[in-house]
This record gives C-alpha cells, sequence and structure tokens, in this order.
C-alpha cells in the first residue's frame, strides 16, 4: 500500500513538473481568462505563430538575425540592458540592425534575474532603463528624435526575468510565452518538443545562445 501511494505521489509530482514546462492549450486558455491583463495567447483565424528571442544581444544574435532574414521571419528580441552595455557600441549596433530588420524590441530588465525576487523601486528603475536603451536604438536606426518616432519606439511588452511574476508586477504590460524555451543541446529535440505542441497564434520562447541555434 505505502508503495502505491509513493509511485501515485511520484506521479503526481511529474504530472505537475511537465504542465508547468509544457503547458497544454487548454491550460493556457485557463490562465489567460484568469489574468487578462498578462499576455498568453493572442486569437486570430491567420495561421501565424509569434517567436519570441529572450536575453538578448549576445554574440550570437547577429546570426539569428541572418537566419530570421533568409526565412522572411521576424521575431521578438527581449533586451537584458547589461547585455548591451557588456558589448559596448556593438551592442547598440546590434539593437539598430533588428530595427532595421523589422523586429521588435521588448523589454527584459537589466539583469538575468528572477524579477519577482526584486524590491518594487528596483524593478521599475531596471525597466526604465532598458525602455531608454530601447528608445535610443529607435532614435538612432531612424535618425529622428524619440518624441517623434513611431509607437514601436516605446516597448510594448515586458517579460519577466525567469518567467514568474506576482500580482505586483501585472500592472506592466507583460508577454507570457504559451511554448516554453526546452533547454537541450540537439537541434533536433528541440525543434520536436516544439512542434508537438504548437497551436496557431502561439507564442514561442528561446534564448538568445548558441544552443538555440539550429
Amino acid at each position: 500500500m505505502l508503495l502505491l501511494l509513493l509511485l501515485l505521489l511520484l506521479l503526481i509530482v511529474l504530472f505537475l513538473v511537465y504542465v508547468i514546462y509544457y503547458p497544454p492549450f487548454w491550460l493556457i486558455q485557463c490562465f489567460q481568462r484568469r489574468w487578462p491583463d498578462v499576455l498568453w495567447h493572442v486569437s486570430t483565424s491567420e495561421k501565424v505563430i509569434a517567436l519570441t528571442i529572450d536575453d538578448a544581444p549576445s554574440v550570437y544574435t547577429t546570426e539569428i538575425f541572418e537566419i530570421l532574414k533568409a526565412n522572411d521571419a521576424i521575431a521578438t528580441f527581449f533586451i537584458i540592458g547589461s547585455h548591451v552595455s557588456s558589448m559596448e557600441d556593438e551592442g547598440d549596433k546590434i539593437l539598430q540592425n533588428l530595427i532595421h530588420g523589422g523586429n521588435e524590441l521588448g523589454n527584459h530588465a537589466m539583469y538575468d534575474e528572477p524579477a519577482y525576487k526584486l524590491p518594487d523601486d528596483e524593478l521599475v528603475s531596471q525597466i526604465n532603463q532598458v525602455d531608454k536603451i530601447i528608445q535610443n536604438a529607435h532614435e538612432a536606426a531612424k535618425g529622428v528624435p524619440i518624441a517623434t518616432a513611431d509607437d514601436t519606439a516605446f516597448p510594448r511588452y515586458y517579460r519577466p526575468g525567469h518567467g514568474w511574476y506576482n500580482a505586483k508586477m501585472r500592472s506592466i504590460g507583460m508577454c507570457i510565452p504559451t511554448i516554453l524555451k526546452y533547454h537541450s543541446q540537439e537541434s533536433t529535440r528541440r525543434i520536436f518538443f516544439a512542434w508537438r505542441d504548437l497551436e496557431e497564434s502561439s507564442s514561442v520562447m528561446m534564448d538568445d545562445r548558441g544552443r538555440c541555434l539550429c
């Protein structure tokens, strides 16, 4: 009897882990209804998906950009401010190239850390800093002052670090993907999991790192 209970407990734990990392579409719809101010999914009759790239820029961003361009595709790159500053002028140039290529830039705060652990004032400060970095990139790319730039110069989406959020963060326009990244060094396995869970109008998240290049 004890063995059966332990087995049942193990199955429940495995199921919960599976649902967290590979949430079924019906669960995403429940989340969307429960927290409508958080963007999980957009209903559309078109056969489209939204590709998002986290933790940009990096030494791989340009290669990812070229792959997208070769396939007539664009993505939303969620920008970490410290990544831009660590690459100095090259980081700014990468952001401008992404903008020229029709890609969208989203806010991923200043550092790769769990956003829900940050004090309110620190979180707001980080978001404002990255907003400014993105706005400056649009100004440099388009050669017009921020005040006269189009609406895309102002990040429409913020994605919390490590994907978790709490009540205090919901006043920010947040984007949570319906298909989370699959951490694997094997491109074939990663593609399999993404395609298996793909739905029309899904948002797919990958990292701006070498292991995501297929």
